[in-house]
This record gives structure tokens, sequence and C-alpha cells, in this order.
């Protein structure tokens, strides 16, 4: 299922605990309900379901539309200072051994930024949530694609041929560019804050037009939804536990919504996330000093 109008986010609902999630799969067969962690949960409804997510609507009491996620970027590398520790006196931190997962627009896995010396990627996996064929276990959308299948599609005469993803924003490549670039080619000798870890992408698909048209996002502003951002964590965190690795996940979204006090579903998501061994979450501070997100005003009753 790759349409994304109808989706929507179940939480504090401890269905599978309790032991009523496969009861309620039976009872409402065209719905597809897919655990993200504890008391979390996506709800998929297609076309023609719409009835039986007004059943499940009226009895369960903690279902939310998805908000939407836009785009933050970072200041250049060298404000850090981050280099100097790539010489680090006792011990250089250059990242090695770790993953750097990202949830956002994609990667130019084509750039030489992300290959090593020979040529072969340091990609471990992309995960293409706007490409349908081959979707990760649960998810149930998009395609993964692998480190092996990336670097066949780099010694091919047209990679795009093998594996078909792209990043037509850049805010992804340019992400882990900065957090993970590594011209070991010495065609621009640049060097990011690890270059020496390894990367793995989930590229969002979009958000729907019904959910644009509720938030109001002017055409062509990029906007993700949080439920599609949810699953890209938990991808990268099952990716990470299966490869026994630790990893640094980068946020580089956000959003002006709800009431900044750990409430929001996606701070619910990761508050548990950021107490787990191997884990650290990164999210990018916003840079949108002058777009006019807060205001005030008087109101004089007359």
């Amino acid at each position: 299922m790759e349409e994304n109008d109808n989706i929507y986010i179940l939480v504090n609902y401890s269905i599978d605990e309790t032991g009523r999630l496969e009861e309620i799969r039976k009872t409402y067969p065209n719905l597809v309900i897919t655990r993200i962690t504890t008391g979390i949960y996506t709800i998929q409804v297609p076309s023609g379901a719409e009835g039986e997510f007004d059943i499940l609507e009226r009895n369960l009491r903690y279902i939310e539309s998805p908000v939407v996620y836009g785009l933050n970027a970072m200041q250049a590398l060298e404000v850090s200072n981050i280099s100097q520790l790539h010489d680090y006196p006792y011990g250089a931190l250059r990242g090695s051994g770790v993953l750097i997962g990202f949830v956002d627009t994609g990667i130019d896995y084509t750039n030489t930024y992300f290959q090593n010396a020979n040529t072969t990627s340091r990609i471990i996996s992309i995960w293409d949530q706007t490409i349908a064929g081959n979707p990760p276990e649960p998810f149930g959308y998009g395609s993964v694609y692998s480190q092996e299948q990336i670097n066949t599609a780099l010694r091919s005469e047209d990679p795009y041929s093998v594996v078909p993803s792209r990043d037509t924003n850049g805010h992804g490549t340019f992400l882990a560019g900065l957090a993970a670039g590594n011209d070991q080619t010495d065609e621009a000798s640049y060097t990011g804050a690890a270059p020496d870890a390894d990367i793995m992408m989930v590229k969002l698909r979009p958000a729907s037009q019904k959910i644009r048209d509720t938030f109001v996002i002017r055409e062509g502003e990029p906007a993700y939804q949080s439920n599609d951002v949810l699953t890209g964590i938990q991808y990268l965190i099952n990716m990470a536990n299966e490869l026994n690795r630790p990893i640094v996940i980068c946020l580089g979204l956000g959003d002006n919504y709800g009431a900044h006090n750990g409430t929001a579903i996606l701070e619910r998501f990761l508050e548990p996330v950021g107490y787990t061994n191997g884990v650290i979450i990164v999210v990018a501070a916003g840079n949108e000093t002058s777009s006019g997100h807060h205001y005030k005003g008087k109101f004089i009753r007359s």
C-alpha cells in the first residue's frame, strides 16, 4: 500500500500486551495495523475500509491524525570545530564501527563522499518509502536497497536502473555529508564529522495532499508525516540491533505544533529510545528565525 492519505496513529493503547491485537485485526480485517513500539501503532485505511475505521474510532479513544514535519538545515562543519577530534591525542574519534542513520529526503549514493577508496559504498542500506516493491518488515511499504545492491549499482553504467532511489531535494545528502562524508578519492578532499562511520538512510515519502490541506502547507514546500518519521526511526533501530552495532540517528526535521512539553507523539516515542544503550538521537534545533511561526497580538473587547 503506497497511498498516504488515510494513515492514523494509535497511541497509549497497549492492545498487543493485552492480547487484543489479533482480535482487532480479525474484527477489522481490511485495516492494516502495524506495531511500532509499546503503545504506538499505525493504522492504514485502504480505500473502501473507511466504514471499518469509523467503527474502530468509536471504540478506541486514542486515535490521532499525523502531524507534518519540515526540513531544518545545519551550520557548516567548521563552526563546530569537530575536525580537531579526528586526531584526538587519546584516540582518534572518527566514527569507526558506528552507524549513522538519517530520516530525511534520501541520499545521492553515487557521490564519492559516501564511498570507500575502492569505490564500494559506505551505505549499509537505503529504505526509500516512495518506491514500491521490497518493503521492510513489518512496515509494509517502500523498498529497501542493501549495500550489495548499491555496490552493484555503482559498478553499473546506469546506477539508477539498479537502485532507483534519488535525493531530489538534496537535504538528506547534505546532512549525511556533514555527518559522515569522506572523500577518499581526493577529488574534493572533504571530510565530515565522523568520516569512518557507516551510513543508513530512510527517504521519507511526502505528506499526502489531505494532510497538506489540513495543515495549509504551501505548494512545493517539503512536508512529511509523523507516522513515516516514526517508522523510519524504528527501522534504523531494528537494523542496528540486527547488526549489533551502536547507532546515531540524525533527524533534520521539525515542526511547530503541539505543546513543546514532551507530550507530542514523536517526543513520547523518542523518550524511551533515548535511554536505550547504543542509540543516540540527534535532533536539529532549527534555523527558521525569519519564518514567522510565532506571533503575538492584542485582542480588545468592544
